[in-house]
């Protein structure tokens, strides 16, 4: 959404105006814009009317022709005020996350008929949105999230960073991600420790913040149990995970069901190799043994047999990481994404060149 409304705000046939949460991280993300912006603060019962009374003055004094919702907890409100409002207002939102169940009790009917479009960033959500919500059929679209290249670094820039964080000449596999017992980084531990028994000298750097510090500890406990201090690395979040990840000979996606993985698109569009777990939304981004390599998910022998190929094999290694790099820049480009929505949000708005 961070970048989504830069791209916006960059053209000259876009009036992009905001409504967001008071400080919170898109609000922060954004604050350079200088974007008109109503701030409110996520609420339930009665005050949402009261909150989208709000939104609809907004729409009103600004004149917008579209609302785009990216977390569905604004649904309701957004819901509210297009019924509230006087001027015709076109309701989009993306999902990305999944929708396992059927929600067609009274309030989902109600947030979800008040849609336009539903946007789905994977083919797996696409299908469990006409399944499960009261949406129809022709309301659902499908378009993946994309990535923007970073540059790529000198050998010698890798070099330093590598001197920065200890990481010496082995062989590394790279995680990133949020350390959470969902995304399951004890996988990468389990699998270093059984390539240790094999004799295969791999290190393992696991990048991200701790949303949860017990599962952090168990972690580093796990790690000293198993006798592998000297081949895993914990990283606290880096804002410039692009430049860490050059570091890797391969990064892998451990979570147990991945709704996309965006890292992965990341790794490839850098021409590093990849391994994901086969679920979710992994299972549209690498293609087995061609744009990476997939593992049985929550098993960590069939991680380590993948880690295993990828380091013994440097052919095979250099031929995924051709072939994910190529797969990132031809469907996960971001500009090529971004036109999507806006075409869409222009067809349905029925304008030519604003959403």
């Amino acid at each position: 959404m961070r970048d989504f409304s830069r791209w916006l705000h960059n053209r000259r046939d876009i009036s992009l105006y905001l409504a967001l949460r008071v400080n919170s991280r898109l609000d922060r993300a954004l604050k350079d814009l200088k974007v008109t912006t109503l701030y409110y603060r996520h609420s339930s019962g009665l005050r949402s009317f009261f909150y989208a009374r709000r939104l609809v003055r907004f729409i009103e004094a600004n004149g917008i022709d579209l609302i785009h919702v990216h977390w569905k907890n604004d649904l309701f409100i957004t819901a509210l005020a297009k019924i509230l409002s006087s001027r015709r207002i076109v309701l989009i939102h993306t999902r990305q996350m999944m929708v396992p169940g059927k929600k067609r009790d009274p309030y989902h009917w109600f947030i979800y008929r008040a849609l336009d479009r539903f946007i789905a960033i994977t083919k797996q959500i696409e299908q469990q949105a006409k399944e499960n919500l009261s949406l129809s059929r022709g309301k659902v679209v499908q378009i993946y999230y994309g990535v923007r290249p970073a540059q790529k670094l000198k050998p010698e820039e890798i070099h330093s960073i590598k001197d920065k964080y200890q990481l010496g000449s082995k062989f590394t596999v790279g995680l990133v991600g949020r350390i959470d017992w969902y995304k399951a980084q004890y996988l990468l531990i389990d699998a270093i420790t059984i390539l240790k028994h094999k004799g295969i000298y791999v290190v393992g750097v696991m990048v991200g913040h701790a949303m949860d510090e017990n599962y952090l500890i168990q972690l580093k406990q796990k790690v000293v149990d198993a006798g592998i201090a000297d081949r895993i690395r914990f990283i606290d979040f880096t804002d410039k995970p692009h430049a860490l990840m050059q570091c890797f000979d391969v990064l892998v996606l451990t979570t147990h069901v991945e709704t996309f993985g965006l890292v992965l698109v990341e790794a490839m569009s850098l021409g590093i190799p990849v391994i994901g777990s086969n679920a979710g939304g992994v299972l549209e981004i690498i293609d087995h043994e061609k744009t990476g390599l997939l593992f049985k998910t929550k098993d960590a022998v069939s991680l380590a047999d993948a880690i295993e190929r990828v380091e013994r094999d440097p052919e095979l290694r250099h031929r995924l990481a051709r072939a994910g790099e190529d797969k990132a820049k031809r469907e996960y480009d971001t500009d090529r994404q971004h036109e999507k929505v806006l075409s869409l949000m222009s067809e349905v708005a029925g304008l030519t060149d604003t959403a």
